[in-house]
């Protein structure tokens, strides 16, 4: 009963020619990185040294026997880790006790960076979430969890339809606000969408 529709919203983002754009891509895995290792830290799921990247510090925590769902790490995270918390290089040297070079070479691949604080706390926050989104739509679409009929009706069929679209309006304010990469034009492309009969719209 609905359709997924795909549109161009014309703007470029060059990832890889535009420096700009590739030193933001860039920025933000860094920051993903780096912001695995230290909650991994913080909340003791494995030696800092060999975490570095979201889905590591996850898989590492579920084979501990520490989470058993993607929702349980983030809901874990949140305790550690400030919904703006920011850090310098610096700071992440000393908090993982590793040395610069090792730091430099594991976490950011021995990229220079423009902006001196990086944001672990936003980037790890839209990671997590959007992964327990992803989770809980491919539940939604092959339904088999107990809390969702084999044959709905259409009542529920609708119900599912909306949560859908719930999600994918979700992810979009989270990557538009928390990783920071959609733009204005794909922005009033979504709400554009939104105001016309979509039940959920998101960059993709």
């Amino acid at each position: 009963g609905c359709s997924f529709v795909i549109v161009n919203s014309g703007v470029k983002a060059f990832k890889g020619q535009n420096e700009i754009t590739k030193t933001l891509y860039n920025t933000r895995v860094a920051e993903c990185r780096i912001g695995s290792a230290l909650v991994a830290r913080r909340l003791h799921i494995h030696l800092s040294r060999t975490v570095s990247s979201p889905g590591q510090m996850y898989n590492m925590a579920k084979a501990g026997g520490q989470v058993s769902s993607v929702r349980e790490l983030h809901d874990r995270m949140l305790s550690v880790l400030g919904p703006n918390e920011e850090i310098s290089f610096d700071e992440a040297v000393s908090e993982l006790g590793l040395s610069v070079v090792e730091v430099r070479n594991r976490f950011f691949l021995g990229m220079e960076f423009a902006d001196p604080r990086f944001k672990i706390g936003k980037r790890l926050r839209h990671v997590f979430s959007e992964a327990a989104r992803v989770d809980r739509f491919r539940d939604l679409l092959s339904r088999d969890r107990a809390d969702l009929p084999l044959v709905p009706d259409a009542q529920q069929e609708r119900a599912i339809i909306d949560e859908l679209g719930h999600i994918l309006s979700a992810s979009h304010t989270s990557l538009r606000d928390q990783y920071e990469c959609s733009c204005p034009e794909v922005d009033h492309l979504v709400a554009y969408c939104m105001d016309n009969g979509s039940v959920g719209s998101r960059i993709t």
